[in-house]
Order: structure tokens, then C-alpha cells, then sequence
């Protein structure tokens, strides 16, 4: 996702418009995959506001899939996020928050990835009613029952806390 400011670098201090799209890989995020499936968007506007600083602005939008954390089904959910960043030129920082550029090109895929990612939900849900899977069979409880009968003192995780609570004992 690069960016051409030569134009910028003839006439600072003037906003020039962009439109800029990549396309993101995979990421490992908190132990789960997501995907951006579709084109990544940024636009916006960009100006030379000094010596060794370009300023871009502007929105960036994309679609990142994941799993539902209840039914495991997949779920798209839309990112649209504005940002306001700063590039300086590469030996003029050695701050690792700071995006950095040489040349007449900006490169905005760390820039549109720390944007996508930062954006994300803790958790994707496919709708905030949803279900789940059974504890038992694993069936989509989304789709319809299933016939198992969940008995209360099944040992799993929460176990010893609902006895806690059965008996009123403090936590």
C-alpha cells in the first residue's frame, strides 16, 4: 500500500487528496484467526507541513472476518476507522510509535494493519442473541435444540462455581 507524495514534496503546505488499496494478510489475533477478505481502503488527504513531515488524514475501511465465539460460524464485521498520522523521515526519529518514510513514497500498510486491528471487537458474535454450541454434542443450538439433557453437577469448568453459589459461600 504505497503511497506516491511527490506532488506534496513540490507544493507543501497544499492538501492533496488520495485513495490507496491493499490488501491485508491474515492475522493471529489473541489466538484466533482473522481475515481481511476484501480490499482495504484508505482516503483521504495528505500535506508536507515541514522539512522532514508529511501528515496524512483520512478514513480507513475494511471488512474483517472471524468466528463467532459462541457458534464458531463466520462473521464479517465492517471497519471504518479515522486516523490523523504523522511520517517523518527515516533518520529523523528513532521513536518506534512513529511511522517513518525516505523518498517520495509512504508505505501505509503498518499503518492500515495497526488501524484494522485495533479496531477489532474482543470477540465476534454472529448476532447478540446468539446460542452457542450444545456443551455435549456440539450442535448449533442457532439451527434448533438437540436432545441432550445437561445435568447441573456435569464436572466442567464452572462447576466448582456454581456450587459455590448453590451453597451462598463467598467467592
Amino acid at each position: 500500500m504505497i503511497l506516491d507524495v511527490s506532488k506534496g514534496l513540490r507544493m507543501p503546505g497544499e492538501e492533496i487528496p488520495f485513495l490507496v488499496e491493499g490488501e491485508l494478510d491474515p492475522q493471529d489475533v489473541m489466538g484466533e484467526t482473522v481475515e481481511f477478505p476484501d480490499k482495504v481502503t484508505l482516503e483521504g488527504r495528505y500535506s508536507v507541513t515541514g522539512v522532514n513531515t508529511i501528515v496524512v488524514e483520512g478514513e480507513l475501511t475494511a471488512v474483517a472476518r472471524g468466528k463467532c465465539s459462541r457458534c464458531l460460524n463466520p462473521v464479517d464485521f465492517p471497519v471504518r476507522v479515522p486516523f490523523s498520522e504523522a511520517f517523518v523521515t527515516g533518520e529523523a526519529t528513532d521513536d518506534a510509535e512513529q511511522f517513518s518514510y525516505e523518498g517520495s513514497k509512504l508505505d501505509l500498510s503498518l499503518l492500515a494493519l495497526t488501524l484494522a486491528v485495533l479496531e477489532l471487537p474482543i470477540r465476534f458474535l454472529c448476532r447478540e442473541d446468539c446460542l452457542g454450541l450444545c456443551p455435549k454434542c456440539g450442535k448449533n443450538l442457532n439451527e434448533g435444540s438437540c436432545s441432550c439433557e445437561i445435568d447441573e453437577d456435569d464436572e466442567n469448568p464452572m462447576s466448582v462455581l456454581r456450587k459455590l453459589l448453590k451453597n451462598n459461600e463467598e467467592v
